[in-house]
C-alpha cells in the first residue's frame, strides 16, 4: 500500500497534486521500494515519493483546470495589448 502526504492510500488512477510544484496528475503506477511508497504521474511520466503527494478529489482539479484557464486568457490579453502598442510604434 502507498499512502500520501495525509496518510490517505493511494490507488491507480487517482489524481494527486505533487506539494512542492503544485504539478497535478494522474496515478498511472505505484511501487513501494525499501519502505518508501512511489506514485508515477500521467502529466510528467516521472516518479514522485507518495508522502510528497496529496490526494484531490473533483473539487480541487476542477478548481486547478479553471486557474490554468484564467491565466491563459490574462496572458492572451497581454499579448493583444502588446502587439497593438508595437502596431501603434510602427506607424
Amino acid at each position: 500500500m502507498v499512502f500520501d502526504a495525509r496518510d490517505i492510500e493511494l490507488t491507480l488512477d487517482s489524481y494527486v497534486r505533487y506539494v512542492d510544484t503544485g504539478t497535478i496528475g494522474k496515478i498511472v503506477d505505484l511501487k513501494t521500494e525499501n519502505g518508501i511508497g512511489w506514485v508515477k504521474l500521467d502529466k510528467t511520466n516521472l516518479w514522485y515519493r507518495a508522502n510528497l503527494v496529496e490526494l484531490l478529489d473533483e473539487k480541487d482539479i476542477k478548481k486547478s483546470t479553471l486557474y490554468k484557464m484564467v491565466i491563459f486568457s490574462f496572458m492572451v490579453q497581454i499579448i493583444v495589448i502588446q502587439t497593438k502598442i508595437l502596431s501603434q510604434k510602427e506607424v
